[in-house]
């Protein structure tokens, strides 16, 4: 086969959800299996089964595969705001009540980055009063991780951008990680 170069394999993330889909579904079909036989999603058979919009993210269900793309509104980076949290405890909620119908679940972002992590400038807020409940929120967060870890359903992380501290946490949620083949990308945790 031919060798994609970063720069197309970056604009094939560009592509519409569909693409993601695809490939995903392709890459990693042995973990979406039904029974005995192995759900394959092909160019021709994407529906388009559901669509709910929250504050941070969007989640499109088609052909079982749950896509939940991560978008800030007016950031340029995604990262653990309180609406956030609020977002993902509302969206989960949903995905348990549906998961008999989802195959698997893809977590990618429309910023040019995966995710950045924690809010700085909130953080840079806090007051040592705030303790108990910065405390209390990252168990939230800690909760609903676990929650998508052990739905019993696979979950990839498809790797647009650079993922860092808290962001890499969110990328580390997947069992799989997919990511576009450019040097200026950096994972890990800083920190």
């Amino acid at each position: 086969g031919r060798r994609r170069t970063s720069k197309n394999f970056y604009g094939f993330f560009l592509c519409p959800l569909r693409n993601l889909c695809v490939l995903c579904v392709r890459l990693f079909g042995f973990l979406f299996k039904l029974g005995s036989s192995v759900c394959w999603a092909s160019a021709n058979s994407y529906q388009i089964n559901r669509i709910m919009t929250f504050q941070t993210l969007r989640c499109e269900r088609a052909n079982g595969i749950a896509t939940i793309t991560f978008d800030e509104p007016g950031s340029p980076v995604n990262t653990m705001c309180l609406a956030w949290q609020d977002d993902l405890a509302e969206l989960l909620a949903q995905v348990l009540k549906d998961q008999d119908s989802i195959q698997g679940l893809l977590l990618t972002s429309a910023k040019s980055t995966f995710f950045a992590g924690v809010d700085l400038k909130s953080v840079m807020r806090l007051k040592a009063t705030d303790a108990p409940a910065v405390f209390e929120g990252i168990e939230r967060v800690k909760h609903h991780f676990r929650m998508i870890e052990t739905l019993g359903k696979p979950v990839v992380s498809c790797l647009n951008g650079s993922a860092l501290g808290g962001g890499w946490e969110v990328a580390l949620v997947g069992h799989h990680r997919i990511a576009i083949d450019d040097v200026k990308i950096q994972f890990g945790l800083p920190e």
